[in-house]
């Protein structure tokens, strides 16, 4: 029997698993730290912020002027500064690298740094433990930081777990990159998995991708699409569409789940943001461990003029 599950990572804090990667950076810094400044499209942007504000230092970011609103949002609720503008995250990170070399604050890749990858190699070894007849991963790539860190601490382990990564078609940058063994920069068009459109892989994760990776295919937009929508069916998450590009070359039969064992896509999930809801949440992990369930505040009782609570 073919087995495929999905897992989603929206139970932390800032709904991603990036949260990981900066809070292991930063672990690595002195104490005389100053600052820490990143471009990212608001993921990474999301999680620097809320491990800058838990280590008591400031927090810059740069995003591209068409980030949705919601991640700016996300990043100013937890404290950090945002500067944003530009029209890619290739090039936030650029005036980032800029930024911190001016203050003289860290400056925190949002996927090519070894202690990133450290922090979100723990996705990997989950994965191991969570699922002993594991035999396929499918995970979607930008920069190559999640499948890198992925593959990475699966295949050290268990190197016959199949690993395949998916970027979206609009922004692939690692098809010829692989191929030509050196990162190689492309143009991209506007695309629905804007967290994935990176122009330029990284040195280290295409390394590891060159070493760790058995194959790496694309998928279009209205294909993404319909796997946005397909968790949000069934299981009332929303998948952002740099996440749900795995899911898309599942449903598409771009990429075959694996005969025997467990096949896995990795995909980034948010709550149904469809309802309306109270604006101060916090969220919990549900009974999978996999889901944020929301809890909103309780409200006050209200008292009627010479009667009871109600």
């Amino acid at each position: 029997m073919v087995r495929s599950w999905s897992r989603p990572k929206a139970s932390t804090r800032t709904g991603s698993f990036k949260l990981r990667g900066a809070l292991a950076k930063l672990a690595t810094l002195d104490e005389h730290a100053r600052g820490v400044v990143a471009g990212s499209a608001g993921n990474h942007a999301q999680a620097l912020a809320y491990a800058a504000r838990a280590r008591g230092i400031p927090c810059t970011v740069h995003m591209p002027a068409a980030a949705a609103i919601s991640k700016p949002a996300a990043v100013h609720a937890f404290g950090a500064h945002i500067e944003q503008g530009g029209e890619s995250v290739d090039e936030c990170v650029a005036r980032a690298r800029t930024d911190g070399d001016e203050r003289g604050w860290e400056f925190v890749h949002p996927f090519d740094d070894l202690d990133i990858v450290r922090g979100q190699a723990g996705v990997g070894l989950e994965l191991l433990d969570d699922v002993p007849d594991l035999a396929h991963v499918i995970v979607p790539v930008g920069g190559g930081g999640l499948a890198s860190d992925v593959a990475l601490a699966i295949k050290l382990a268990r190197p016959e777990v199949r690993i395949t990564g998916v970027p979206a078609a609009a922004c692939a940058a690692y098809p010829a990159s692989l191929r030509e063994h050196r990162p190689i920069p492309v143009s991209a068009t506007p695309t629905i998995a804007d967290g994935i459109a990176i122009k330029r892989p990284g040195d280290l994760a295409l390394g590891l991708l060159k070493r760790y990776l058995d194959d790496l295919v694309t998928v279009e937009d209205d294909d993404i699409a319909q796997a946005m929508v397909l968790p949000l069916e069934r299981r009332k998450l929303l998948a952002e569409g740099a996440g749900a590009t795995s899911t898309a070359a599942l449903i598409t039969g771009a990429v075959a789940p694996a005969s025997r064992g467990v096949t896995v896509a990795h995909r980034r999930c948010e709550r149904d943001r469809t309802r309306r809801r109270p604006r101060r949440q916090e969220p919990t992990n549900g009974p999978d461990g996999h889901r944020a369930v929301a809890r909103a505040p309780r409200r006050p009782a209200r008292r009627r003029p010479g009667g009871a609570a109600q």
